[in-house]
């Protein structure tokens, strides 16, 4: 019998469908439940990707159930950039649930997430090794350890810090249930996964978008890496979003192409977005904000060094200015070497 919570979390519930009584996954598929639950499904990840969605309320165990199938057919996929989108996006909204329970939920969800935590007064302790393991996937400054209070090996959250780092641990129990064995169940909603499946090439259609005269092989690592994670539906941190927006717009992209490889981030809200760029270019702001140096791109953790040339420049501009100007010139001389002939 499941409790309450977990009924109310699925992705807590980690034994599905042997869980519920069913013997396997066989079992279930063959059952009485396996429509409502089909049905259930096919509305959290309409909703879930921003596509037409009926409404449909419907008892907790079949959205229960429904969430299970969900994933079961963003495995059978096996398509990365589903799975990540919908683990944002589920992890949210989750996120905002845990916000309003009692502290005793949040405890016993961060228990069966492998969370562990301690309560003390209004703070949440959780010890230093698991929370590098995930604020490193925040990145923002205010995660570092070094502005966190520490105590006993254990840093010290306030509720709202907590519930963040907790919706992290669903992120990746999302992602790491997708992955999962189970049978391949994606042939049993044809339409569903024909729309999922056109999600997917409109975000391979805006990686193949040519970037016109800049030159992507010019970038520095960090920005490569940062427009590579963009395109590849990864959640790249604000710290990040910010450093790669202004190195474009430096380089003189405007704002509609930014916005269009911002489109594949897992968490794209366009009215967001839009906003955030034009307040960083300048537009609608009084200040038009400039790249981080390398030393910033170092201390927000999105250096990835071992490029020589990194060790001799101190700004992402740079760097892209002589890989450019070293390119041109190796351009000319192949040219010159061509024109005199045999």
């Amino acid at each position: 019998m499941l409790s309450d919570t977990v009924r109310k979390y699925p992705f807590l519930d980690d034994a599905f469908p042997v869980s519920l009584g069913f013997r396997d996954w066989g079992d279930f598929l063959d059952s009485a439940d396996f429509p409502l639950a089909s049905a259930a499904a096919e509305w959290i990840l309409r909703r879930s990707f921003g596509l037409p969605a009926p409404p449909m309320p419907m008892e907790d165990r079949f959205l229960h159930e429904g969430f299970h199938v969900a994933v079961r057919i963003l495995g059978s996929l096996s398509d990365e950039f589903l799975i990540r989108r919908f683990s944002v996006r589920e992890s949210k909204k989750y996120s905002r649930m845990l916000e309003l329970e009692p502290y005793q939920v949040l405890l016993s969800v961060a228990e069966r997430l492998g969370l562990p935590v301690e309560r003390d007064g209004t703070g949440y302790l959780v010890p230093v090794p698991r929370y590098l393991m995930l604020s490193r996937y925040l990145q923002d400054p205010s995660w570092y350890l070094v502005n966190q209070e520490l105590r006993s090996g254990r840093v010290v959250l306030d509720r709202g810090r907590f519930v963040r780092l907790l919706e992290v641990s669903v992120m990746l129990r999302i992602e790491s249930l997708a992955r999962g064995e189970g049978p391949d169940i994606s042939g049993l909603f044809p339409d569903l996964v024909s729309e999922l499946m056109a999600i997917r090439e409109e975000a391979r259609r805006r990686f193949r978008t040519p970037m016109g005269r800049i030159d992507f092989d010019a970038f520095p690592p960090c920005m490569k890496s940062l427009l590579n994670d963009l395109r590849a539906g990864k959640n790249v941190p604000h710290s990040g979003r910010f450093a790669i927006v202004t190195f474009l717009h430096a380089l003189g992209m405007e704002n509609e192409q930014i916005l269009e490889l911002m489109r594949s981030a897992p968490d794209f809200n366009e009215r967001v977005a839009r906003y955030q760029i034009e307040h960083i270019t300048g537009k609608i702001s009084a200040k038009e904000y400039a790249v981080p140096k390398c030393a910033t791109m170092l201390a927000y953790g999105l250096c990835p060094k071992g490029d020589p040339l990194c060790d001799r420049v101190k700004h992402p501009l740079q760097y892209y200015r002589i890989k450019r100007s070293s390119a041109s010139g190796r351009g000319s001389r192949t040219s010159g070497r061509r024109s005199r002939g045999p």
